[in-house]
């Protein structure tokens, strides 16, 4: 298997990632935050190139869940702590990112936004149409 959109590659073993809904659902949980949330913050944390460990644990384990039965949060633990030791965990964030952002959900979500339609500009209004809305100088503004 070739390392592509949804595996990642540390100290020469693959793994194959899937967020499926179950892994999203659990992603939520873990970090109690919603996914928008996580997604942004990982997309900083690969820009900047930092880490945040439980994060990134918690995406891991949740990603592999699918392929990997026998996947616990301290072999995900293990993985990460061999990227950082053989400098490859900036490839692991990037293909957990891959992974999450290939999901059904974030496609579905996607193919939503580009179907919508592109929001008509609003027509200013015409010296008739805005009688009635100006107050003279000397008039007091209703309310209150």
């Amino acid at each position: 298997m070739a390392a592509g959109a949804n595996v990642i590659e540390v100290g020469g073993n693959k793994y194959k990632l899937r967020f499926d809904m179950n892994a999203l659902c659990d992603i939520e949980r873990e970090l109690q935050s919603d996914l928008a949330t996580v997604v942004t913050e990982l997309q900083e944390l690969v820009q900047d190139k930092r880490m945040r460990l439980d994060l990134v644990r918690v995406l891991l384990f949740a990603g592999m869940k699918k392929y990997n039965r026998r996947a616990t949060t301290m072999l995900a633990g293990d993985i990460i702590e061999r990227a950082l030791e053989d400098d490859v965990v900036d490839s692991v964030m990037e293909g957990l990112l891959t992974a999450l952002m290939s999901s059904g959900l974030f496609k579905a979500m996607k193919a939503k936004a580009d179907e919508a339609p592109a929001e008509e500009a609003e027509e200013p209004e015409s010296e008739a149409g805005a009688e009635g809305n100006e107050m003279e100088a000397d008039e007091e503004p209703e309310g209150d």
